[in-house]
């Protein structure tokens, strides 16, 4: 909560100074962490599904 009030106090002090780059700057620091989580869940998914073949492939006897 401590960190909100205090973004909030930014907010109001740099009203002024609040231009469109600082909001397109928020706009790209979004979206750039919404795509690192999206791949890392993608590289996640993967990864388990190659382990989950691999071990498999295993368990299947060859004729």
């Amino acid at each position: 909560m401590n960190i909100f009030n205090f973004y909030f106090t930014l907010l109001i002090r740099y009203k002024f100074r609040f231009t469109s780059r600082t909001l397109y700057y928020i706009i790209f620091l979004c979206t750039f962490f919404l795509c690192s989580y999206f791949f890392l869940l993608l590289f996640h998914s993967f990864v388990r599904c190659y382990f989950f073949l691999t071990t498999q492939r295993k368990k299947i006897p060859h004729i």
